[in-house]
């Protein structure tokens, strides 16, 4: 920045066989004022044109709550030291509604816990099992995201939400 100041001040202090104009000499003082300005530029946004990021903000009364089933099949195998198994079967029901594999869910604005049951069978149903956990969602949520881990003590994850009880049949 400094090298365009020296060089535009060359410029205008120039020797007099190189004539400037008044509106060469004001163009060049128009520069010298946006380079010596604070870098720093704020630009407004007309308030209709602001998008909010942040599912954590206050929302308006009746926005409903979206639950999005971001299980991926990867996330579904569970490895032994016999070898890595996937399950025959795998089912996700929130609230008693099933939701398949990406696929979303709505539930009301007032919802503060959600039940999320997942049912899975291995091996022709030698191994089987349904589990529920409960979640109460984190205030203000519009929004979560199921995901699933045979590693973690809850198994099933809500990214918008703190598990709080887990009934296994």
């Amino acid at each position: 920045m400094f090298v365009y100041l020296f060089l535009l001040a060359a410029i205008a202090s120039s020797s007099p066989e190189l004539s400037t104009t008044d509106v060469e000499a004001q163009e060049l003082q128009e520069l010298i004022a946006i380079f010596t300005a604070d870098d720093t530029m704020v630009e407004t946004v007309p308030s209709a044109e602001i998008i909010v990021a942040n599912t954590s903000v206050d929302m308006p009364e009746g926005t409903a709550i979206t639950i999005t089933n971001a299980i991926e099949p990867s996330m579904l195998e569970y490895k032994h030291w016999t070898g890595t198994y996937s399950p025959e079967t795998f089912t996700i029901a929130i609230d008693g509604t099933e939701v398949a594999q990406g696929s979303q869910h709505t539930l009301p604005a007032e919802t503060k816990a959600v039940d999320i049951l997942f049912n899975y069978s291995f091996m022709n149903g030698m191994r089987k099992g349904t589990k529920t956990v409960t979640y109460e969602l984190h205030e203000n949520s519009t929004q979560a995201q199921i995901t699933f881990s045979w590693k973690d003590d809850w198994q099933v994850l809500v990214d918008n939400g703190t598990a709080v009880k887990k009934v296994s049949t």
